[in-house]
């Protein structure tokens, strides 16, 4: 070729001028050969710092039908695991034209004709030059080779940039969750689901998981938020399907991280199994805080099947009310008809600061608070547990009472009473009460707490529902969840 020559005189003119000056050696590109090609993910972009160290040709290696020439040279190798849609690969080279190819094949090289497509740059004068591949493909394996077909300048090395994208066919979306920007609500005791996974794309700016240390692959994002520290969660992946390279069922992993601010994640664990068929299942204790968490897979060229995920973030033992023990203000509390009712701070208080009820004549009032849970889902046979701390600090000739209003779904009522314990004057503790809410789908928890002693005081801390949906066997019943319906 023509270019050789002319490589050849630079080359020697640029030696001439360095004799005696030490010489970094120049390495082959990684993907050189046929046999070491790279895997590609979705939305990926790199640089092959010289094309001029790439082998000319290996045996067998097939010469790109679309040449200008007929010939071409120094060839570098890519794979991709694709579901249907249309893949785009862009290559650029500085001083030099790119021809692109395409085969379906997972080799060897024998195997590889015939080509599905071949495109190069017949009209570039000079550089750099762009060469664009785009090729509708059903699902497989594809290989693409990238090589050197004509001379336009000479230049030092011969870069080459490219990047490859991939569009999903008419009808089938990228999952909306595809980002962490995007990350999905979760609903504490119920599956959440995503489809077309297998369309989700590759972002190099990701935290990299625990699990191997490298990057997560068609990962798709999920988070969720507890108030209160000490909180045993369970994750289960089970029924999640990664279709990856020629139909190879993987189980998905998860990587869990802590927001400690917005935008900033902080790596929590990663688990990679642990659940049945091999799926991802744990349990961890965590404090309050937000989190989030990504299903991935460790394919870097991608899925080539359908694949979904599925996900359950079980908690055995959710407090729901908001700012228990009165430590900033009174809100979401809210009250009425207080006479000397309210927080209190000092010796009196029982950590610094809490709440008092104090008697007087006709003394009528209600602490309440009223929790909607939209981030739970309450399941049928789930211990409610109510529960504070006390101190008697002068004697009230009347017991406080509480009333626990559960409205679920349907617009029915439960109803939960009791009094609030009173020990003698100067007593001190705390105090709880168990209930059972037999019916699944709570629209609403209410809790009021009335006042109506006309003598002494009682102080309040620590007041809170504590749901436990694994009180009456919900664990065993949930996992492993069952398999996902054939697509």
């Amino acid at each position: 070729m023509l270019r050789r020559s002319v490589f050849v005189l630079v080359g020697m003119l640029l030696c001439a001028g360095s004799i005696g000056q030490a010489q970094e050696p120049r390495a082959a590109p990684a993907n050189d050969l046929f046999n070491s090609r790279i895997p590609l993910p979705r939305d990926s972009s790199g640089t092959i710092a010289t094309m001029e160290e790439a082998t000319a040709h290996e045996a067998d290696e097939p010469v790109a039908s679309c040449a200008i020439d007929g010939n071409d040279s120094d060839s570098v190798w890519f794979r991709m695991d694709l579901p249907d849609g249309t893949l785009t690969f862009t290559a650029v080279g500085a001083q030099f034209v790119p021809v692109i190819t395409l085969y379906q094949s997972e080799g060897p090289m024998l195997n590889l004709l015939p080509e599905i497509d071949c495109v190069t740059n017949t009209t570039a004068s000079s550089g750099p030059v762009t060469t664009v591949l785009t090729a509708t493909v059903t699902a497989g394996r594809y290989i693409v080779r990238v090589a050197f077909d004509d001379f336009i300048l000479p230049v030092a090395d011969y870069p080459m940039d490219y990047a490859f994208t991939f569009t999903p066919p008419a009808g089938i979306a990228v999952p909306a969750n595809d980002s962490v920007e995007n990350a999905k609500p979760i609903l504490f005791n119920k599956i959440t689901k995503t489809s077309n996974v297998e369309y989700s794309t590759f972002d190099e700016d990701d935290i990299s998981q625990m699990c191997t240390g490298g990057a997560m692959y068609h990962s798709v994002w999920y988070t969720f938020s507890l108030e209160e520290d000490n909180v045993d969660v369970t994750f289960a992946t089970e029924g999640s399907i990664y279709n990856e390279a020629q139909n190879n069922v993987v189980p998905a992993k998860y990587m869990l991280f802590e927001e400690t601010s917005p935008g900033i994640l902080l790596q929590v664990s990663c688990v990679a199994g642990g659940g049945h068929g091999g799926a991802a299942n744990n349990t961890i204790q965590l404090d309050a805080g937000p989190y989030k968490i990504a299903l991935f897979g460790l394919n870097a060229a991608g899925l080539d099947g359908p694949s979904f995920a599925r996900l359950m973030v079980l908690v055995e033992d959710l407090p729901i009310v908001g700012n228990p023990s009165f430590d900033t203000s009174l809100a979401p509390w809210k009250l009425k008809n207080a006479s000397g009712d309210g927080i209190i701070t000092g010796p009196d208080s029982i950590d610094g600061s809490s709440f008092r009820f104090t008697g007087g004549p006709g003394e009528a009032s209600k602490l309440k608070q009223s929790i909607v849970p939209d981030s739970f889902i309450v399941p049928a046979d789930t211990l409610l547990e109510f529960s504070y701390d006390y101190k008697h600090v002068t004697l009230m000739n009347q017991n406080p009472s509480y009333v626990i209003k559960v409205t679920l779904a349907s617009g029915i009522v439960r109803t939960f009473k009791g009094e609030i314990f009173l020990p003698n004057v100067g007593g001190f503790g705390n105090f709880l009460e168990q209930f059972v809410l037999t019916d699944k789908g709570t629209a609403k928890i209410q809790l009021i707490i009335k006042n109506k002693a006309t003598t002494g005081a009682l102080v309040l801390d620590g007041i809170n529902i504590r749901l436990s949906p694994f009180g009456y066997g919900l664990r065993d019943s949930v996992l492993p969840l069952p398999p996902p319906p054939t697509r």
